[in-house]
């Protein structure tokens, strides 16, 4: 069952690595799409493990879900689902490389 959703928004400090990103960049490029795809289908995702969820995330937004979308092979975005005046909309948390995404859930 495919859930879809109108709305993708990124948290204040995403919004504004993306938006100083060049429009042409691979990577730019590659979150824009990425963020399209979880406007169609916001479980596109891989569903983590409460037990794995960085104290920081739990901390700063007080999350009860959390989601990885692997951008490419290297990069990754993190983000978690919220009710919102679209229903359920995506809220992107951070945006990591590959090897920041195993420090960040303690993997490496």
């Amino acid at each position: 069952m495919l859930a879809y959703s109108s709305c993708a928004r990124a948290v204040r400090n995403v919004a504004g690595f993306i938006s100083s990103l060049e429009k042409r960049s691979y990577l730019r490029q590659i979150v824009d799409k990425g963020l399209d795809m979880l406007k169609e289908n916001m479980f596109a995702g891989h569903l983590i493990e409460k037990k794995k969820f960085p104290k920081l995330y739990v901390q700063k937004y007080g999350l009860n879900n959390l989601y990885k979308y692997n951008l490419d092979r290297t990069n990754r975005l993190i983000y978690t689902l919220v009710a919102d005046e679209c229903g359920i909309a995506v809220a992107a948390l951070e945006i990591l490389s590959h090897k920041d995404y195993e420090k960040r859930f303690g993997y490496k």
